[in-house]
Parts: structure tokens; C-alpha cells; sequence
């Protein structure tokens, strides 16, 4: 009776973890999956290392811009390179936060620094104003940066130097611009296109102008953008669970944060974060950080540095698998994207929507990051915004410290003469 009893017992705990390792390795595939393909694929339209020269003749400086055979070859080659690239950074990321902070968060190249990057930076195609060469010392210089920050411990207090609606707004109006990316048809799902009257409009076309992008017949007949809708909604079905992001709000998930919120191996895990964000440039791949789907290993039972390093395992196994994944259709890509931006768009609650002063720049930060097609012009337009709304109240406050200030002198003066006249009338 005892051994059936520890026969049962055994069985038990084994069926337990059986099913939280399944939960937790279906959560994990799906993450480095998307993370890789989607990275890849922001990353490739900024054309990298490819240019004019790679384009098949005539060629000429504007081939970049338009279909051709030569520098599409070297578009291919260039996405093989950023698979293998992401994965072996967000290996090494991974594992180094397993390895020096124990904790069970999973690195790879972040949303948002990529399109940035690719669309700001660099600029589709190479039409921006720096070269992909150049943007990549840019984040080489700032990993290094983050990473003396991090030594000295001053991390978190530079990202309290960010008002705090702009910086939510920041992730919001980066998952907005990311999404309407994959709306289109270029690296997406083509649900959406240029329009001569109304600049934008509802496409799905069968058939396109290769050069315009512009409608040409079959409005919402594309095979693949319904493909790509279907996709959409299966992988939106599989992410019906709160998830939330970034290196502290995993802490946050992992209920890691002490009273005085800071967490256990918080110095180790910045450091490895900065890092890692240098090895990534010397690859070729944008910052690294933590991403939401470590909230899926948290969620299954995962306290320890072990998580993290079974996550850069499946990083380290994706490589072997670089050919399948770089095939991917951008019309696949395109429902990966509108969910990162989904997830992304979440942190809007936490925005006070009534509070104008806060509200208004918060907006303005969201809605010129996809309109303009431009990340840079979102944050500095809502930082604009929120020191515009703000200087009545500070310039109040001064006014208000200056006459206070005075009331003090004089006070002070008018002590030192009343100790001073009894002894002159004495003298």
C-alpha cells in the first residue's frame, strides 16, 4: 500500500510538471519564433549593407526603391544573416541573465529601438539620413553608455527624468507604428495602402502597382492578406492571457520587488542587459532587453536563473533552423507585428486620461509616431508638448519661491537690526 501510495504521489508531481513544462515550451516556441522572424524582418527594410551596387542592370541610384532581382538577392542574404544574428544575441543575452543574475527573464532585441532604427535612422531602403554602419556604433556607443550608467547605479533614476506620460505614451505610439508597418503590404498584410485623395486607404488588393504600392483590382480579394487575417486571429486566440514587459515589470510579475523597490540581482541583471546590447550591435541587431513572453515562464513556476537559460537554449536550437525561418512571407510577419502592437498599446490605462496635462502630450507622443513615420518626432513632440502645458506652473512655483525667499532675508535683516539698535542706543 505504501509503494502504491508514493507510486501515486510521484505520478502526481510528475504530471504536474509535465503540464506547466508543455504550457511553458509552447509560450517559449512561439516567443523566440516571433521574435526572431519579426526582428529580421524590420531590420532587412532597412536595406543593411546592401545598395545600389548590388542592383541588377540597368540599376542606377533609385533601383533600391523599386523591384529588382539583384538587390532582392542581397535582401534575402541579408535577413539570413539578422536570423542568425538575433538568435545568437538573444542566446547570449539569455544565458547571461540566468548565469550572473538568476533571474528568469529572457532577452532579444527589443520592438520598437528595431523600427527606430530601420525607418528613422537608416530609413527604408537606406533613404535616411545615416548609414546602417553608422547606426549600428550608434547603439554600440549606447550599450556602452548604459552599461557605465549601469555600474553606477544610475539607470533608474535617468528613466525618472522622462515625464511620465510621454514615457507610456512611448510604447504605445511604438506599438501603434509598429502595427500599421504590419498593416501594410510591403512587410505585412497589405490590408492597408496609399491612396491619391485620401493618402490612405483599405486595399487587400489583388493586384498592385509594384512601384506605387496603389491598388490597381480586386479590392479585399488578396489570398494572402486572408491568410494573414487568419493567422492573426489564431495567434491572438493563443495570447488570450495578461502579459506584461520590460526587465522590471518581470520583476513586478515574478512578485521579486521588495519594500523599497528594487529586487535581488537588479544590479547584475542591468549590467547584463547593457551587455548584451553590445554584443547585439557587433552582430548586427538592435539593443537587447527583456521581452513579455518571459511573463509565460514566471507564470509556470519559473524563480530561477535555470528559465532563463532553457530560453537561450531554444535561441541556440533556432539556428540550425535559420533557412525555414527566413522564408517567411512578409503577409505571415504581418499578424506578428499588429499583435506586438497590441501587447504594446496596453500601458494607455495606466495614463491619466483626465488630467489634460497629462492626457495631451501622452496623445501627441501616440499619434505622430505613425502618422509622421517617425518615432523621434513622437517623443519630441510630446516632450515639447508636456514643458509647454508645465511652464505656467513652473514659472508660478518660482515666483512663488522667489518672494519666499525675500520674505526670509528680510526677515533676517530685520532680526540682526533689532539685536543691533539696543546696543548702539547703549553705546
Amino acid at each position: 500500500m505504501g509503494r502504491d501510495f508514493n507510486l501515486c504521489i510521484r505520478n502526481g508531481i510528475y504530471a504536474k510538471f509535465n503540464n506547466k513544462w508543455e504550457a511553458f515550451e509552447k509560450h517559449i516556441n512561439e516567443a523566440v519564433s516571433n521574435s526572431i522572424i519579426v526582428n529580421a524582418s524590420i531590420i532587412a527594410d532597412s536595406g543593411g549593407r546592401c545598395s545600389a551596387a548590388n542592383c541588377s542592370p540597368p540599376g542606377g541610384p533609385d533601383c533600391v526603391l523599386k523591384p529588382n532581382p539583384g538587390y532582392e538577392k542581397c535582401l534575402a542574404q541579408l535577413k539570413n544573416d539578422l536570423v542568425v544574428a538575433t538568435a545568437l544575441s538573444s542566446f547570449v543575452g539569455s544565458v547571461a541573465m540566468g548565469l550572473f543574475a538568476n533571474l528568469p527573464f529572457g532577452l532579444a532585441p527589443g520592438m520598437g529601438t528595431n523600427a527606430y532604427l530601420a525607418y528613422n535612422l537608416v530609413g527604408f531602403h537606406g533613404s535616411g539620413p545615416m548609414s546602417f554602419e553608422t547606426a549600428l556604433a550608434v547603439v554600440l556607443v549606447e550599450g556602452v553608455a548604459f552599461l557605465l550608467i549601469a555600474m553606477l547605479g544610475l539607470r533608474a533614476k535617468l528613466a525618472q527624468m522622462i515625464p511620465t506620460p510621454v514615457r507610456l505614451a512611448c510604447a504605445a505610439g511604438i506599438g501603434l507604428f509598429i502595427a500599421f508597418t504590419g498593416l501594410q503590404s510591403n512587410l505585412g498584410l497589405g490590408l492597408v495602402g496609399p491612396d491619391s485623395s485620401t493618402l490612405l486607404t483599405l486595399t487587400g488588393c489583388r493586384t498592385t502597382d509594384p512601384e506605387t504600392g496603389q491598388c490597381i483590382a480586386g479590392t479585399m480579394q488578396s489570398p494572402t492578406l486572408w491568410l494573414g487575417l487568419l493567422g492573426l486571429l489564431i495567434i491572438s486566440y493563443g495570447l488570450m492571457k495578461n502579459i506584461k514587459g520590460t526587465l522590471y515589470t518581470m520583476a513586478e510579475v515574478g512578485e521579486f520587488i521588495d519594500d523599497k523597490g528594487s529586487f535581488e540581482g537588479e544590479y547584475a541583471a542591468y549590467m547584463v542587459d547593457a551587455s548584451s546590447t553590445i554584443v547585439g550591435s557587433a552582430l548586427g541587431v538592435t539593443p537587447i532587453a527583456t521581452f513579455i513572453e518571459s511573463a509565460a515562464g514566471i507564470r509556470e513556476g519559473g524563480r530561477t536563473g535555470l528559465t532563463a537559460v532553457i530560453i537561450g537554449f531554444y535561441f541556440f536550437m533556432s539556428l540550425f533552423f535559420t533557412p525555414l525561418i527566413a522564408s517567411v512571407p512578409p503577409w505571415a510577419i504581418g499578424a506578428a507585428l499588429v499583435v506586438v502592437g497590441v501587447l504594446m498599446m496596453k500601458v494607455v490605462k495606466d495614463i491619466d486620461w483626465n488630467n489634460m496635462k497629462d492626457a495631451m502630450p501622452a496623445f501627441i507622443t501616440i499619434i505622430l509616431m505613425p502618422l509622421t513615420y517617425s518615432i523621434s518626432n513622437g517623443i519630441i513632440g510630446g516632450i515639447g508638448f508636456y514643458v509647454a502645458l508645465n511652464l505656467y506652473d513652473y514659472c508660478v512655483r518660482m515666483i512663488k519661491w522667489v518672494i519666499k525667499m525675500r520674505r526670509a532675508v528680510v526677515r533676517e535683516e530685520n532680526q540682526v537690526l533689532a539685536v543691533a539698535t539696543p546696543n548702539n542706543v547703549q553705546v
